[in-house]
């Protein structure tokens, strides 16, 4: 430790730069109302990041799709995926 020496401001531009570095690698992309964004069990490295909108996240049930979930902007999802390569859960 520094004797508590404030660290904000650089962790601050930190950010800003690994932000600007990963947006050279995203594209925007609008769905239509009932479009699928992932399935589960396919293997996929999209991590998605909601800027408007809604999206309803719906496993499978018993009797049909089940609502877990609805994402708003600000919102993501499919880190894990993004980072492990692994199937969709």
């Amino acid at each position: 430790m520094d004797g508590g020496r404030d660290w904000s401001a650089e962790v601050e531009t930190l950010l800003d730069q690994m932000t600007e570095y990963y947006l050279q690698y995203t594209q925007a992309r609008l769905y239509a109302p009932g479009e699928l964004a992932v399935r589960r069990g396919e293997v996929d490295r999209s991590f998605f990041i909601f800027s408007r909108g809604s999206f309803e996240v719906l496993v499978p049930g018993d009797e049909g799709p089940c609502r877990v979930r609805v994402l708003e902007p600000g919102d993501l999802f499919g880190e894990v995926g993004f980072f492990d390569g692994l199937p969709r859960l």
